[in-house]
C-alpha cells in the first residue's frame, strides 16, 4: 500500500498560562440521571489536563481528552503494540511542523467504552509533553473517538461524564451553544471580543490556557485600544519553542455568556481552552451539535498571567528551569537555565504538580522566596513580581 500524506492541525499545545478554573453550581447529583450515565471518570479540578484511562493489551494508560485534536494519538513508547504502519501524518504547532507515523486503530478501551478496530491513530514522541506537564501522559484522545458522545465536564467535583445522549430536560444544563464542524476538523463555537470580530473559536480542551486570538485580530484590537498588552513570553509546543504575544480582552461573548478581562494568546487561530471551559459546567452534546453551559463558582474570577519569566520542565521527579525570559523577575532574581526548582516559600515542590507552581507565580503577592539547586548547591533567591 502506498502511503498518503495527510495534513491535519494537532492542536493540543502546551501552554504556560492558565487561569481561573473551576465551577459549581447547585444541586449536582441531578443533573444527570445515572440511566442515562455510561461512564464517569475522576479528574483534576483546578484545570489541568483532563486525563482518562486508555487500556491497551491489558495495560492502562493516561491520555489527555482534547478536542481540539482530530485523531487520537498515542506515544511512540506504545507502537509495538500497534499494527501496520499505513501512512504519514503532519502535526501542525505556531513555529513549525513535525511529521508523524499514522497505523490502523488498535482495538482498545476507555474505560468501559470500546475504542479501535476502525480508523486509524497517529503514533508520536509525547515526552515534550509529559515534560512541560508532570502529567505521566502517554496519548490524546481525539475528535474520532469524542464526536460519538455527551461529554460532560464538571470541573468542581473533579468529574468527566462520557454518555451516549441527553434526553431528559437540558434547562437544568445552561445555556445552549451550537457547535460547528468544517469538514473533519475539531469543532468550533461562534464568539468575539467585538461585534466586529465575531468568529469561529476551535474548542480545545487539550490547552490549560485560557485561550489564543488570530494574529489579525490580535493586531486591530491592539491598534485600537481594545486589548490590553501584556508581555511576549516563550511558548513550550510539541515541536519546540516559540515566542508569542499575550493580551487582555475587555469581553469575550459567547451566545450570551459574557467573560470579563481574559488573558489570551496571539497564535494564528481562534481558540477556548481549559481557562476558559473550566469556568462553566459544560456539556459538550457532540452528536447533536450543541454545548450546554452553566455558570461556575469562580465564572467571574480575575484571570492572572504568570509573571515570573520562568519555563518549568519536570524531568525525573527533578522541577528544571528550561527557559528564562529576558529582563524578566526571573532573570532580575538571578534565576539560570538547568536551575532546579526546590522550596517555594518554605514548601518543597516535589509533590506538587506544574500547574499548581505555575499557578503560585500568577497570584497576587508581590515576590516569592526560591530555593534552587544549582550544580549542588542550595542557593535562595528572592522574586519580586511587581
Amino acid at each position: 500500500m502506498s502511503r498518503k500524506l495527510l495534513f491535519i492541525t494537532f492542536s493540543l499545545i502546551v501552554f504556560y498560562t492558565t487561569c481561573c478554573i473551576f465551577v459549581v453550581r447547585g444541586n449536582e447529583k441531578e443533573r444527570v440521571p445515572p440511566n442515562e450515565m455510561i461512564q464517569e471518570f475522576d479528574v483534576d479540578r483546578g484545570g489541568e489536563y483532563l486525563l482518562l484511562p486508555f487500556t491497551l493489551n491489558g495495560k492502562t494508560y493516561q491520555f489527555v481528552l482534547d478536542t481540539g485534536t482530530e485523531i487520537t494519538v498515542l506515544d511512540v513508547a506504545l507502537r509495538d503494540e500497534l499494527g501496520k504502519q499505513i501512512g504519514q501524518v503532519k502535526l501542525k504547532a505556531p513555529n513549525g511542523h513535525s511529521t508523524a507515523n499514522i497505523y490502523q486503530a488498535p482495538l482498545a478501551f476507555v474505560g468501559k467504552l470500546k475504542f479501535g478496530e476502525t480508523g486509524y491513530v497517529i503514533c508520536s514522541d509525547l515526552i515534550d509533553m509529559r515534560r512541560t506537564s508532570g502529567k505521566n501522559v502517554y496519548g490524546i484522545l481525539g475528535m474520532d473517538f469524542l464526536q460519538n458522545y455527551v461529554v460532560q465536564i464538571d470541573f468542581d467535583r473533579g468529574k468527566v461524564r462520557i454518555m451516549d445522549d441527553v434526553e431528559h430536560s437540558t434547562e437544568s444544563l445552561g445555556k445552549p451553544v451550537r457547535i460547528g464542524f468544517i469538514r473533519k476538523s475539531p469543532p468550533f463555537v461562534i464568539a468575539g471580543p467585538t461585534s466586529d470580530h465575531v468568529s469561529p473559536f476551535l474548542i480545545d480542551t487539550g490547552s490549560n490556557a485560557t485561550g489564543t486570538l488570530a494574529s489579525n485580530i490580535f493586531d486591530d484590537l491592539k491598534k485600537k485600544n481594545e486589548l490590553e498588552v501584556l508581555t511576549s513570553t516563550k511558548l513550550q509546543t510539541i515541536t519546540g519553542i516559540s515566542s508569542v504575544e499575550s493580551g487582555r480582552l475587555p469581553v469575550l461573548v459567547v451566545k450570551g455568556s459574557v467573560l470579563r478581562n481574559l488573558i489570551v494568546k496571539k497564535s494564528d487561530s481562534n481558540s477556548l481552552g481549559l481557562g476558559f471551559w473550566s469556568r462553566h459546567f459544560v456539556t459538550f452534546d457532540f452528536p447533536d451539535k450543541v454545548i450546554y453551559l452553566h455558570e461556575g463558582k469562580r465564572f467571574n474570577e480575575p484571570d492572572h498571567s504568570d509573571l515570573s519569566g520562568l519555563h518549568l520542565l519536570r524531568i525525573d521527579g527533578r522541577t528544571v528551569v528550561a527557559i528564562i525570559d529576558e529582563t524578566s523577575p526571573a532573570e532580575k532574581a538571578g534565576i539560570q537555565q538547568a536551575d532546579e526548582i526546590v522550596r517555594i516559600d518554605k514548601e518543597d515542590v516535589t509533590n506538587q504538580s506544574l500547574f499548581s507552581i505555575r499557578q503560585q507565580f500568577r497570584s497576587a503577592t508581590t515576590s516569592i522566596n526560591l530555593t534552587v539547586n544549582r550544580k549542588g548547591h542550595r542557593i535562595k533567591l528572592v522574586v519580586v513580581l511587581q
